[in-house]
């Protein structure tokens, strides 16, 4: 039992595993729990808990923390919030004129926009590498986005002179190619990806895709192309460099 070092939470979860018991949760066990708050916080974890992970239940919840806790961490941090809109897709994406597209954006801009700060925890939403650790669920930290060739980083932060909130909002016209994290793993996974070739170079991103994420003519395309090789399941992008952001 991963709580065996705690004497009265075991004592607690096998009484809740008790089906005969009239009253699995225990009033003392009720009683024992206190209130959280932001002071309470502060004082027992610092500042740890201040951007940890929220459970939720639906889509709509997820986008809209995600967006207020992208902004609060680039207000605390004094980092620029990247954002752009991601591309619609499906056959639903047709059925809207060019109007009706910006007006979804700007009503469901949350949900419909991606939001980059660098440094921001992540999670990977994918099983990638089930042997490495790279799963559904794995933590992350978003270190940098990789741009197309010709495209600096540095004009938009430049042309980015307004600020909202004490949060300087940074919005691309151009989808980067790639958003770069780095997964939290175990040293022995980490040294296999980094053998097998994946890196943030100058030059050159390297990075596991989902066996769902192509088709196989894509597959074939890019091993045609060099970019993957017969086996991995990795993808190398060669561009003008991999743009951090601070």
């Amino acid at each position: 039992m991963r709580a065996a070092e705690d004497a009265l939470h075991s004592a607690n979860l096998e009484h809740k595993r008790n089906t005969e018991a009239k009253q699995p949760v225990r009033d003392e066990f009720i009683t024992s729990l206190q209130r959280l708050s932001a002071k309470a916080i502060a004082e027992s974890e610092g500042q740890v808990l201040r951007f940890a992970k929220i459970g939720v239940l639906s889509n709509l919840e997820r986008h809209a923390l995600n967006y207020v806790q992208a902004r609060a961490f680039a207000k605390f941090h004094n980092r620029p919030l990247f954002w752009w809109r991601q591309p619609l897709t499906g056959m639903a994406s047709g059925w809207l004129n060019a109007g009706e597209q910006d007006k979804m954006y700007h009503v469901e801009r949350a949900g419909l926009c991606f939001f980059f700060v660098e440094g921001a925890p992540a999670t990977i939403t994918h099983n990638i590498e089930t042997g490495r650790g790279l799963v559904n669920g794995c933590d992350a930290t978003l270190h940098s986005l990789t741009m197309p060739d010709g495209v600096d980083l540095s004009d938009y932060l430049a042309a980015a002179a307004s600020t909202r909130d004490g949060v300087t909002e940074v919005a691309l016209d151009v989808v980067p190619i790639s958003v770069n994290a780095v997964p939290h793993v175990s040293q022995e996974a980490r040294a296999t990806l980094l053998a097998r070739g994946a890196t943030l170079k100058a030059d050159t991103v390297q990075f596991s895709l989902p066996k769902t994420c192509l088709s196989h003519e894509e597959e074939a395309e890019l091993k045609a192309e060099g970019a993957m090789a017969d086996g991995h399941n990795s993808i190398v992008v060669q561009a003008e460099g991999v743009s951090p952001v601070i």
